[in-house]
C-alpha cells in the first residue's frame, strides 16, 4: 500500500487563513486576545492596550497577564483550538485562529514577548525561514527573566506587506480602526479597558433610546441550553443610519445596526426598514461561558443564521419589533391626522421628543411595554379658512382704497366690516 500525502503547504495554508478576514478585523482579533487575558486575571479596570500603527511597523502591547508558557506550549500557537485547551469563561476569541491569522496577514517578521507571572518568554518568526523548513509547523520559544509585575503580552510586526503598508500610513484608515474598536469592544471600554492608537484614546459608543413614565421600551429574557439572551428595543433618535439591530456575542458587538431579513426585516408580515422606523434601536445580547454555542461566525464579523439558538431567537426579535414598529407606524397616522386638523396633536410624537434619551445597557428588564394611546379626541374647530378669487384690478382698487399691502388683509378687512355693519 502506497501512502499519499495529504499535508497542506505552509503558503497555502497562510492564503486560506488570511483570505476571508478583512485587515480591520484581523486588528481587532488581537485585541479580543487581550479582552480575555484581561478576564482571565481580574476583569478590566486597570487594564490598558496601546496600538501603534505606521508604514514600517505594527505593535500591540498590554499590561492584561500575558500568556502562560503551557498555554504557549499547547494550545495558544496551534492553528485552531485544541479540544483540551481550557476554557475563557465568556471568551471573545474562541475559535483559536485569531492571532496567528492576524499575524500572517500583516507581515513578514514577527516578535511575541509575554510577561506572565509564572513564566516569561519571547517567540521569533521569520515567516519566509518558517515557510522553508517545510516539514517543521513549530515556532522556538525561549524563556527570558523579567524584573517587573507588569505581566501583558507585546507583539511587534515588521517588514510589512506592501498592501498593509500603505493602509497603515493613511490616516482615513487609522480612524476607521479606532471607530471600530469602539464600537465592537465599547462594554469593556465602558467597563474599565483603555485602549489607545497612535496615542489617541478609544471612546466608547453607546447606545440610547428613550425612556420616561410615557414611553418605555420592551424586553425580554430567556435561556436556551446554557446561553442567556436578552431582548430589548425601543424608540432613539431619528437616524436612518443607526436604527436597526445591535447583535452582541459575550459582549462583542458582531453586526451594527442590522436592516436586513437576517434580523427580521421584510419578512413574515414585518415592512421593509425605511426612514419612518429610523427611530428603532434593537439590541440582543448572547451570553455563554461556552462560546462555541453562540451565533457568531468565525471572524466575528457577523451571524451564524444557521445556528438553531439564532432561529429561536429571531423569532422573538420580531415579536419586539411589532410591537415598537407598530408604534412607530401610528405616530405617522396621528401625525396626518394633526396635519389635517382633526386632532390638536401627536400623542406620540410628544412623549418621544419629551423623554430623555438614556443607556439601553443600564436599563433594567421591563416588565411591559409602556406607550402612549393613539386614539386622541377630536380637536374642536373654532377657525375655517375662506378663499376666492378677484379680477386683479378690481382687487388694486380695493387695496389702494384701505390703504392695505397684502390679500389676506384685504379679505380680513371686509370680512370684519361686513360682519359688524351687515350682521
Amino acid at each position: 500500500m502506497t501512502i499519499v500525502s495529504a499535508e497542506p503547504t505552509k503558503d497555502f495554508f497562510i492564503s486560506m487563513l488570511t483570505r476571508d478576514i478583512s485587515l480591520l478585523s484581523a486588528l481587532v482579533d488581537l485585541i479580543d486576545n487581550s479582552v480575555d487575558a484581561a478576564l482571565l486575571t481580574g476583569g478590566f479596570v486597570g487594564k490598558n492596550i496601546e496600538i501603534e500603527i505606521n508604514k514600517d511597523y505594527f505593535s500591540i502591547k498590554d499590561n492584561c497577564g500575558g500568556i502562560s508558557k503551557l498555554a504557549a506550549e499547547n494550545y495558544a500557537f496551534k492553528f485552531g483550538r485544541p479540544a483540551s485547551a481550557p476554557d475563557t469563561p465568556h471568551s471573545v476569541g474562541r475559535f483559536g485562529v485569531g492571532m496567528k491569522r492576524a499575524l500572517f496577514k500583516l507581515g513578514k517578521v514577527f516578535h511575541i514577548e509575554s510577561r506572565h507571572e509564572e513564566h516569561s518568554f519571547n517567540i521569533n518568526v521569520n515567516v519566509d525561514e518558517w515557510i522553508g523548513s517545510a516539514d517543521d509547523w513549530n515556532f522556538q520559544l525561549e524563556e527570558i527573566e523579567v524584573q517587573s509585575d507588569d505581566y501583558g503580552t507585546k507583539i511587534k510586526v515588521s517588514n510589512l506587506h506592501g498592501s498593509i503598508s500603505e493602509k497603515f500610513d493613511d490616516r482615513v484608515f487609522v480612524n476607521s480602526l479606532i471607530s471600530m474598536v469602539g464600537k465592537a469592544h465599547h462594554k469593556v471600554l465602558a467597563n474599565g479597558l483603555r485602549v489607545k492608537i497612535n496615542g489617541e484614546e478609544v471612546q466608547t459608543k453607546d447606545i440610547l433610546i428613550k425612556n420616561s413614565d410615557d414611553l418605555g421600551f420592551y424586553s425580554e429574557s430567556f435561556e436556551i441550553n446554557g446561553v442567556l439572551i436578552v431582548i430589548k428595543a425601543g424608540v432613539g433618535e431619528r437616524n436612518l443610519h443607526q436604527g436597526g439591530w445591535y447583535v452582541y456575542c459575550n459582549d462583542r458587538m458582531i453586526e451594527e445596526a442590522s436592516t436586513t431579513a437576517m434580523t427580521g426585516w421584510g419578512v413574515d408580515g414585518i415592512r421593509s426598514y425605511h426612514t419612518d422606523f429610523a427611530f428603532f434601536r434593537g439590541v440582543i445580547e448572547f451570553n455563554s461561558a461556552d462560546g462555541a454555542k453562540l451565533p457568531w461566525n468565525t471572524t466575528k464579523t457577523g451571524i451564524d443564521t444557521d445556528n438553531p439558538i439564532y432561529r429561536t431567537a429571531l423569532v422573538k426579535m420580531k415579536v419586539a419589533m411589532r410591537k415598537i414598529l407598530l408604534l412607530l407606524s401610528e405616530r405617522i397616522k396621528e401625525q396626518n391626522a394633526v396635519d389635517l386638523g382633526s386632532i390638536e396633536e401627536s400623542m406620540i410624537n410628544k412623549a418621544i421628543v419629551e423623554a430623555p434619551l438614556t443607556s439601553i445597557f443600564g436599563l433594567k428588564l421591563a416588565e411591559s411595554f409602556i406607550r402612549p394611546t393613539f386614539n386622541q379626541p377630536p380637536k374642536q374647530i373654532t377657525e375655517r379658512r375662506i378663499s376666492y378669487s378677484v379680477k386683479d384690478s378690481e382687487l388694486m382698487i380695493v387695496k389702494d382704497s384701505l390703504g392695505l399691502n397684502t390679500n389676506k388683509d384685504v379679505g380680513l378687512y371686509t370680512f370684519r366690516h361686513y360682519l359688524e355693519n351687515e350682521c
